[in-house]
Formats: C-alpha cells, sequence, structure tokens
C-alpha cells in the first residue's frame, strides 16, 4: 500500500529536436516522423499528471515513427 501517495513514472524519449546534436556528428533527419518536439514529450508528462489518481504508469517510451538520421556536412 502506497501510503504516501507517491508514484514514478520513466518517460524514455527517442530522439528529440534539441541542441543536443550541436556536438553530435548527425543529425535527426527533421521531420514530423524522424524526431520527437519538446512539446510532444511535455504532452506525455501532462497525460501522465493527469491520469486517473489509480493509474501508474511504470515506464514510457517514446519514439518517433521512423528513426533516420544524417550525417553533418
Amino acid at each position: 500500500c502506497n501510503t504516501k501517495n507517491i508514484k514514478v513514472t520513466l518517460i524514455n524519449p527517442g530522439m528529440v529536436k534539441t541542441n543536443f546534436y550541436e556536438n553530435q556528428d548527425f543529425i535527426p533527419r527533421d521531420s514530423d516522423y524522424s524526431i520527437l518536439k519538446p512539446k510532444e514529450i511535455a504532452k506525455t508528462v501532462l497525460h501522465v499528471l493527469k491520469s486517473n489518481e489509480g493509474s501508474v504508469f511504470d515506464e514510457i517510451n517514446l519514439s518517433s515513427m521512423n528513426k533516420i538520421i544524417d550525417k553533418k556536412k
């Protein structure tokens, strides 16, 4: 029984459009199917926070439909 009413959810995002790739030799292809937008991660967090009190999301793997990367020029 969880007497403190504390829940933990692990969210594993795939490639997200951030400045992380500035120091890499590759970049995710910039399309709606190849890279996640930060707003999509935020929507997932809100979904977890607004879920039914009795629901628990143990782990969420959030990825783009296509995982396509391009070499930097």
